[in-house]
Formats: structure tokens, sequence, C-alpha cells
């Protein structure tokens, strides 16, 4: 995305952590970089990333729903000048 209004762009790395509540293990450990406003909560990056991210599947328990934690790891501010 070219940000053409010369306005700075927030970028949040998110982190995503799927692990089976069987036993206990990490299945998927993932980062997912979204842009969203400076003010966001991670609640609401949920619901865009869920389109994006693949579920994963315990190799022991494979029909076992597992848990999703996401988590707001670092932001970045780009700003472009054209």
């Amino acid at each position: 995305m070219i940000n053409t209004l010369n306005q700075p762009t927030t970028v949040k790395h998110i982190k995503i952590i799927q692990e089976c509540p069987r036993c206990k293990k990490t299945v998927c450990n993932a980062h997912r970089i979204v842009n969203v406003r400076a003010n966001f909560s991670v609640s609401e990056i949920r619901k865009s990333i869920a389109v994006y991210f693949k579920k994963a599947k315990c190799k022991q328990h494979p029909f076992a729903a597992l848990v999703t934690t996401y988590s707001f790891h670092h932001s970045e501010t780009i700003t472009t000048n054209n």
C-alpha cells in the first residue's frame, strides 16, 4: 500500500500463538504485520487477522480445538516523502 497523503502509517506486529489445550504444546507461533490506526486494541485485530491466518492442528490431538492467543509485539511508524 502506498501512502499518497504523506501521513505517517502505523504498522503493528502481532504475535499469534496456537496451543493444544490437552497436551499444552505450542502448535504454531507466528507474527503478522497489520496496518492499523495508532490507538488500536488487540481485540480489534483478531477479526481482521482471522481471515488470513490458517488454523493449525495438533499431531497428537487433531480434533482438539486449539487455544489462539494474540499479543502485541511492537509497532513501527512509517513516513513516506513524495
